[in-house]
């Protein structure tokens, strides 16, 4: 029923009336963080379609989201951040759920690895035993 407000509606209903409200207006970007998080798997299927088809037609997007198969889904280009910067950048075809986490590990090892380094390095009292 068009007449509910959104308060009114389930989680993943507010999430598509909140989606439509920007699908009407004007805007030339959407930024999304976690767009589909806490709805069921058949709102996130539909809200995933009209998403596409939008950016698809005239809309940019930003998705901000920790949930690899909404990226692979919805992106074209995916940057994994770490503690505040890009670590790593992966175009349409080399997205999947199996590059963004080799990608995320590795560079989370590499950090690991760099840090343990610089504390167990000769001089530094902080390494020490």
């Amino acid at each position: 029923d068009v007449r509910h407000y959104p308060a009114e509606l389930s989680g993943g209903n507010q999430q598509k009336a909140l989606l439509a409200r920007y699908f009407l207006g004007k805007a030339q970007l959407l930024i999304l963080d976690e767009p589909t998080a806490g709805v069921d798997v058949g709102a996130r299927l539909d809200m995933h379609a009209v998403i596409r088809a939008r950016v698809n037609k005239d809309l940019g997007m930003v998705v901000i989201s920790s949930d690899a198969e909404e990226i692979v889904t919805l992106c074209d280009r995916a940057y994994v951040f770490q503690r505040g910067g890009i670590v790593g950048e992966l175009l349409k075809d080399e997205i999947s759920e199996d590059s963004l986490s080799r990608l995320a590990v590795a560079v989370s090892n590499y950090q690991d690895v760099q840090t343990e380094d610089i504390t167990n390095a000769p001089g530094n009292s902080e390494g020490a035993d």
